[in-house]
């Protein structure tokens, strides 16, 4: 898997309430919006923001598993 999408995925799971965009997304990786969204969607079969939300969607279920 690419390095910079690696990282990427590092940096929402460590902080999945961080509040992302695209936009910074991309700087982090110094790779434009399309380029990473592009990238993104081919190392992980969603895009970047699909896959955040994914994430908070999981840690949700989580924790409503574990207070229920």
């Amino acid at each position: 898997m690419d390095r910079r999408i690696v990282f990427q995925k590092k940096q929402m799971l460590s902080n999945p309430q961080q509040q992302f965009t695209v936009e910074k997304m991309a700087e982090l990786v110094n790779l434009s919006k399309s380029h990473l969204h592009q990238l993104f969607k081919r190392e992980v079969g969603m895009s970047p923001i699909k896959y955040l939300w994914n994430l908070r969607l999981g840690k949700a279920r989580e924790l409503l598993e574990t207070e229920g």
